[in-house]
């Protein structure tokens, strides 16, 4: 599996690290109670952000959705993924 995310990405979509932090620890619990390999989607590292160095998380396509199903509701980005989720799984079934 690749793990070409990074969750710091989602701070060019209005999030603030906290949020990104809390969604990421959210979808790490999700990815946990489904008997995930965590190890396989989510990898701890550090990003250099604006000559600062951050704690950051690689994540795979399949984490990256979990972290933005699991973010504050009330940007955009969130809304649009989760309907567009909704939506492919519907028309799947």
């Amino acid at each position: 599996l690749q793990l070409r995310y990074l969750a710091s990405n989602l701070l060019d979509q209005g999030l603030s690290p906290k949020q990104i932090n809390d969604a990421v620890v959210k979808a790490m619990e999700v990815g946990k109670s489904t008997g995930m390999d965590l190890r396989q989607h989510f990898r701890p590292v550090f990003s250099g952000i604006d000559k600062e160095i951050i704690s950051d998380c690689k994540l795979s396509h399949l984490a990256y959705g979990l972290v933005l199903m699991n973010v504050d509701t009330e940007l955009s980005i969130v809304g649009n993924f989760q309907v567009s989720v909704l939506e492919e799984y519907l028309r799947s079934r």
